[in-house]
Protein backbone atom coordinates (compact mmCIF):
# COMPACT_ATOMS: atom_id res chain seq x y z
CA UNK A 1 0.00 0.00 0.00
CA UNK A 2 1.35 3.37 -0.98
CA UNK A 3 0.93 6.29 1.39
CA UNK A 4 1.06 9.89 0.37
CA UNK A 5 3.69 11.72 2.35
CA UNK A 6 2.90 15.29 3.26
CA UNK A 7 5.74 17.70 2.49
CA UNK A 8 7.44 19.11 5.54
CA UNK A 9 7.13 22.76 6.48
CA UNK A 10 10.70 23.24 5.29
CA UNK A 11 9.93 21.69 1.91
CA UNK A 12 6.80 23.81 1.52
CA UNK A 13 8.48 27.08 2.49
CA UNK A 14 12.02 26.81 1.19
CA UNK A 15 12.02 25.16 -2.17
CA UNK A 16 10.01 24.43 -5.26
CA UNK A 17 12.34 21.90 -6.92
CA UNK A 18 14.71 19.23 -5.65
CA UNK A 19 17.66 21.41 -6.62
CA UNK A 20 16.18 24.34 -4.68
CA UNK A 21 15.63 22.09 -1.69
CA UNK A 22 19.22 20.81 -1.85
CA UNK A 23 20.60 24.34 -2.21
CA UNK A 24 18.41 25.54 0.68
CA UNK A 25 19.68 22.75 2.92
CA UNK A 26 23.31 23.48 2.01
CA UNK A 27 22.73 27.19 2.61
CA UNK A 28 21.07 26.51 5.96
CA UNK A 29 23.89 24.29 7.21
CA UNK A 30 26.49 26.78 6.00
CA UNK A 31 24.73 29.56 7.90
CA UNK A 32 24.66 27.41 11.03
CA UNK A 33 28.35 26.52 10.67
CA UNK A 34 29.30 30.17 10.20
CA UNK A 35 27.16 31.34 13.14
CA UNK A 36 28.61 28.69 15.46
CA UNK A 37 32.17 29.47 14.34
CA UNK A 38 31.57 33.19 14.86
CA UNK A 39 30.02 32.74 18.29
CA UNK A 40 32.67 30.19 19.27
CA UNK A 41 35.58 32.37 18.24
CA UNK A 42 34.12 35.39 20.04
CA UNK A 43 33.62 33.34 23.19
CA UNK A 44 37.08 31.80 23.01
CA UNK A 45 38.88 35.06 22.35
CA UNK A 46 36.85 37.24 24.74
CA UNK A 47 35.60 35.11 27.62
CA UNK A 48 37.84 32.02 27.59
CA UNK A 49 41.10 33.50 26.30
CA UNK A 50 43.08 31.37 28.75
CA UNK A 51 42.05 28.27 26.75
CA UNK A 52 43.76 29.54 23.59
CA UNK A 53 47.57 29.34 23.70
CA UNK A 54 49.62 32.29 22.50
CA UNK A 55 51.18 32.28 19.05
CA UNK A 56 49.36 31.69 15.78
CA UNK A 57 46.40 29.80 17.31
CA UNK A 58 44.40 32.95 18.27
CA UNK A 59 44.82 34.24 14.72
CA UNK A 60 43.52 30.96 13.32
CA UNK A 61 40.56 31.04 15.72
CA UNK A 62 39.81 34.62 14.65
CA UNK A 63 40.18 33.82 10.94
CA UNK A 64 37.93 30.75 10.90
CA UNK A 65 34.63 32.69 10.85
CA UNK A 66 36.00 34.87 8.05
CA UNK A 67 36.84 31.83 5.94
CA UNK A 68 33.43 30.31 6.63
CA UNK A 69 31.84 33.70 5.82
CA UNK A 70 33.47 33.62 2.38
CA UNK A 71 32.19 30.07 1.89
CA UNK A 72 28.74 31.25 2.98
CA UNK A 73 28.82 34.07 0.46
CA UNK A 74 29.77 31.66 -2.34
CA UNK A 75 26.99 29.25 -1.32
CA UNK A 76 24.43 32.08 -1.17
CA UNK A 77 25.42 33.40 -4.60
CA UNK A 78 25.18 29.87 -6.03
CA UNK A 79 21.78 29.48 -4.36
CA UNK A 80 20.56 32.69 -6.00
CA UNK A 81 22.11 31.81 -9.34
CA UNK A 82 20.36 28.44 -9.47
CA UNK A 83 17.00 29.65 -8.14
CA UNK A 84 14.04 30.58 -10.28
CA UNK A 85 12.99 34.19 -10.80
CA UNK A 86 10.37 34.24 -8.05
CA UNK A 87 12.83 32.89 -5.49
CA UNK A 88 15.39 35.50 -6.55
CA UNK A 89 12.85 38.29 -6.16
CA UNK A 90 11.84 37.01 -2.72
CA UNK A 91 15.47 36.81 -1.61
CA UNK A 92 16.30 40.26 -3.02
CA UNK A 93 13.35 41.76 -1.19
CA UNK A 94 14.34 40.04 2.06
CA UNK A 95 17.96 41.20 1.79
CA UNK A 96 16.92 44.76 0.91
CA UNK A 97 14.47 45.05 3.80
CA UNK A 98 16.85 43.37 6.26
CA UNK A 99 19.87 45.50 5.47
CA UNK A 100 18.06 48.74 4.68
CA UNK A 101 15.57 48.54 7.52
CA UNK A 102 18.21 47.54 10.03
CA UNK A 103 20.58 50.25 8.87
CA UNK A 104 17.99 53.01 9.15
CA UNK A 105 16.68 51.56 12.41
CA UNK A 106 20.13 51.62 13.96
CA UNK A 107 20.83 55.08 12.58
CA UNK A 108 17.63 56.30 14.24
CA UNK A 109 18.52 54.47 17.45
CA UNK A 110 21.81 56.38 17.52
CA UNK A 111 19.79 59.50 18.33
CA UNK A 112 18.58 57.86 21.53
CA UNK A 113 22.00 56.82 22.84
CA UNK A 114 22.90 60.35 24.04
CA UNK A 115 19.59 60.36 25.91
CA UNK A 116 20.56 57.29 27.94
CA UNK A 117 19.64 54.35 25.72
CA UNK A 118 22.13 51.49 25.98
CA UNK A 119 24.81 51.54 23.28
CA UNK A 120 24.59 49.03 20.46
CA UNK A 121 27.42 47.22 18.70
CA UNK A 122 27.85 45.59 15.32
CA UNK A 123 26.87 42.28 16.90
CA UNK A 124 23.45 43.72 17.70
CA UNK A 125 23.10 44.98 14.12
CA UNK A 126 23.99 41.57 12.73
CA UNK A 127 21.42 39.79 14.89
CA UNK A 128 18.69 42.22 13.82
CA UNK A 129 19.62 41.79 10.14
CA UNK A 130 19.43 38.00 10.45
CA UNK A 131 16.11 38.05 12.28
CA UNK A 132 14.53 40.53 9.86
CA UNK A 133 15.88 38.63 6.83
CA UNK A 134 14.50 35.33 8.16
CA UNK A 135 11.12 36.85 8.99
CA UNK A 136 10.74 38.57 5.61
CA UNK A 137 11.80 35.41 3.77
CA UNK A 138 9.31 33.32 5.74
CA UNK A 139 6.47 35.81 5.15
CA UNK A 140 7.29 36.17 1.44
CA UNK A 141 7.37 32.43 0.87
CA UNK A 142 4.10 31.93 2.75
CA UNK A 143 2.50 34.67 0.67
CA UNK A 144 3.37 32.93 -2.62
CA UNK A 145 2.54 29.33 -1.60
Amino acid sequence: MMTDRKPSLYERCAATTKRDLRNSVVLGWTIIAWALANAGSLLLLNKFRYLVPDGPIPWIVAALPTVLGIVLLVVFVRYLHQSDELQRILQLQAVAIAFGGSYFGFAAYGSFEPLGAPPVTFDHYFVVVCVVYSAVTFLNVRRYR
